[in-house]
């Protein structure tokens, strides 16, 4: 994680590789996934929304997402004592499942 100067983090998050390819070939943008996912996080626990992954072989993504998500999705890994490498794994594939295949 690093911060650059217009107040956005750089995360390094990994994921099932099969989900990055459908996210490449849907051309989705990881930043804005990522800011929708965080923005309905609590629709998702409300709802007991989870994608559940399978152990997979996992890729690496990397994209920016703004300071104040960056320490909403932190408050709430802290919350709930989860790591923020899994719970953004399940944003993305939330956001992705309740924007793009409504």
């Amino acid at each position: 994680m690093r911060q650059n100067r217009f107040d956005r983090r750089f995360l390094t998050v990994p994921v099932e590789s099969s989900f990055l390819f459908r996210l490449r070939e849907e051309r989705v943008n990881l930043s804005e996934l990522a800011e929708l996912g965080i923005h309905l996080l609590l629709h998702f626990e409300d709802e007991r929304s989870c994608f559940l992954s399978a152990e997979t072989e996992r890729i690496s993504v990397s994209f920016f997402i703004q300071e104040t998500s960056y320490l909403q999705i932190c408050s709430y890994c802290l919350r709930y004592s989860r790591p923020i490498y899994s719970v953004m794994e399940e944003v993305l594939q939330n956001a992705y499942l309740e924007s793009y295949h409504l």
